[in-house]
């Protein structure tokens, strides 16, 4: 294994069984031989969570708005391409409702467009042979000698700010001290802010992102969780339950 991400030692965390379905066995479901049960597994996949759909959602919108007035608009436009539920219509209605009177998100506007840095779309860097990915986020110059960002999600822990300061440093030579990043919750529009003072250390961050990429990389298991509660909302949840019932055979 050559990855690393937020999102995979997260789902490394909830349940291994899980993230061998996830980044293993559903991929084997695009083989043109593939049996039926893998063909599933990788729709399963496919489909994006409601939290997820809203990120990407929020994404497009603010990528493509140009104004605050016209990121419903954008939004309603990304729920038609994807043919997400009318239920998610509304989710999306209600997080640019509290999106309106977010300080990150009007900042973002005010500002002309050649101040915004052209972030890729998947942000990547590289340490010790491992691609390490990251969100997407958007990042301007704010004031003369300073970087703002933006990312949209639901956690807000010391490493998606870490990863956007190595992003900015290795892509535009951006001094970390001069990066100042936000995250929003895309459900409540509330802001979270680093406390650089309260930040781990880069050599703290990387020493993290190794040993939990070596955890994954030397996993040969891969057991169920005990935690049946979080089977719950589980895409691969019917699945699982047949594996349970060939293995108690």
């Amino acid at each position: 294994m050559t990855f690393w991400s937020p999102g995979r030692a997260r789902r490394f965390a909830f349940c291994k069984k899980f993230f061998r379905l996830y980044y293993e066995e559903a991929n084997q479901g695009l083989a043109p031989d593939a049996p039926e049960s893998l063909r599933q597994l990788n729709r399963r996949k496919a489909i994006l969570a409601p939290g997820e759909s809203l990120v990407a959602g929020l994404n497009a919108a603010l990528a493509k708005a140009g104004a605050p007035d016209r990121m419903l608009r954008e939004a309603e436009r990304y729920c038609f391409l994807f043919d997400r539920p009318a239920s998610e219509q509304e989710m999306f209605r209600d997080a640019i409702t509290h999106l309106k009177n977010c300080a990150a998100v009007e900042a973002y506007f005010a500002i002309s467009g050649e101040r915004r840095l052209p972030v890729d779309k998947i942000p990547v860097r590289h340490l010790a042979g491992i691609q390490i990915f990251s969100s997407a986020f958007f990042a301007w110059r704010s004031t003369p000698g300073r970087v703002a960002t933006l990312e949209f999600s639901a956690f807000h822990d010391p490493m998606r700010f870490f990863l956007q300061k190595w992003y900015l440093f290795d892509r535009f030579h951006i001094a970390a001290e001069r990066i100042d990043c936000t995250i929003v919750d895309p459900s409540s529009g509330i802001e979270f802010h680093e406390d650089p003072t309260q930040a781990p250390s880069p050599e703290e961050m990387l020493r993290t992102i190794l040993l939990s990429h070596a955890e994954m990389r030397d996993c040969t298991a891969f057991p169920f969780t005990d935690d049946r509660k979080r089977c719950e909302d589980c895409r691969f949840s019917d699945y699982c339950e047949l594996l349970r019932a060939r293995a108690s055979e």
